[in-house]
């Protein structure tokens, strides 16, 4: 006797089977994507903590001149003195401010005659400053004079595993009287 179509065990078989596949296809997708959304967020935070000390790095160098940066090591900021690249007659200030809910960072802002820009969102940004002094005794008194300023940047950030990273930068400004 010839059999036309299939029968009901048959059916709930190859159902059972592509609803196994199925489930696995849907549990390899989402991995996927959870995995790629976790590469990005690393990425972004790393991108972000690069542009602000790159950013930071620019402007001293930019005005490495006598009197040019001042850096405020208390409260974690740079001063720049009427800028001489972009003729600015404004100082402006480049520092850091915690977001509103301290534990996410805060933001790199630059602020230059009341108006605020946000340069990157980082963890955390520190600037300090350390002099090496020489005396000089060419006039038959003692003076000490500043022969070079080291500034040390540090921004941190939070990878995809939230562990703080940092990224540190020095630039020697030598003195010249």
């Amino acid at each position: 006797m010839k059999k036309n179509g299939f029968t009901l065990i048959e059916i709930l078989i190859v159902l059972l089977i592509m609803t196994i596949l199925g489930t696995i296809i849907l549990s390899l997708v989402k991995t996927s994507q959870n995995l790629y959304q976790n590469i990005y967020k690393d990425a972004d935070a790393e991108m972000e903590a690069r542009i602000a000390l790159s950013y930071v790095m620019v402007k001293i160098r930019q005005n490495d001149v006598k009197d040019g940066i001042e850096v405020d090591d208390k409260n974690n900021k740079i001063i720049i003195k009427e800028s001489k690249i972009d003729k600015t007659k404004n100082d402006y200030e480049i520092y850091f401010e915690l977001d509103t809910a301290p534990a996410k960072g805060g933001y790199l802002k630059e602020k230059q005659g009341g108006k605020v820009q946000d340069i990157a969102k980082i963890q955390s940004f520190t600037i300090s400053e350390s002099k090496k002094e020489e005396t000089d005794t060419s006039a038959g008194v003692s003076i000490n004079k500043i022969k070079e300023r080291m500034i040390t940047v540090t921004v941190t950030y939070k990878d995809k595993f939230e562990n703080i990273k940092s990224l540190t930068e020095n630039y020697t400004i030598r003195c010249v009287n």
